[in-house]
């Protein structure tokens, strides 16, 4: 039992972490990432996979940061914007956005979509820099029965991998 706890109190340091005023100021980080778009309903003909770049800038205060990404998938000719908060424990941290994004294959009348990410991700700090490791699931919503034709739910899951600056 005291095993367990000793195992479980140095869980939680690592976890949690203490907040330094260094972690405090502006951050900027570059991720490159691929996904895999799931079909929950039926849809338009899309493409499944992806493979991105998303670059974000923010704040950070000790424990959260407001950030505003901007990601473009190459593959899929999508871009989004990406305002998101991230609450950060230790070097674990969980991440929940609202992308707006804008598909440049499809007619003017389908072009915007909205939706909600949620993550989760690891942050390695070196110095002023970190490495990035994050998980994401984005259901975009507003093109669930649009049409007879179309419509649809996309549910793209993503893995991202890159560096953050920390000024």
């Amino acid at each position: 039992m005291r095993r367990l706890l000793v195992i479980a109190a140095l869980f939680t340091v690592v976890l949690v972490g203490t907040p330094k005023k260094s972690e405090a100021g502006f951050t900027t980080s570059l991720t490159l990432g691929g996904n895999y778009s799931l079909e929950l309903k039926q849809a338009t003909e899309f493409e499944r996979v992806g493979l991105n770049i998303e670059g974000t800038v923010g704040w950070r205060i000790p424990f959260l940061s407001f950030n505003l990404g901007v990601y473009y998938d190459f593959l899929k000719q999508n871009f989004q914007l990406r305002p998101d908060l991230r609450l950060h424990l230790g070097w674990f941290y969980l991440r929940a956005a609202v992308p707006l994004a804008f598909d440049f294959k499809f007619s003017p009348d389908d072009l915007f979509n909205m939706g909600v990410l949620i993550g989760t991700g690891f942050e390695i700090k070196i110095k002023k820099f970190s490495i990035l490791i994050e998980a994401n699931i984005a259901p975009f919503f507003m093109k669930i029965n649009v049409d007879d034709k179309g419509g649809g739910l996309w549910l793209p899951v993503e893995l991202r991998l890159g560096v953050a600056y920390n000024f």
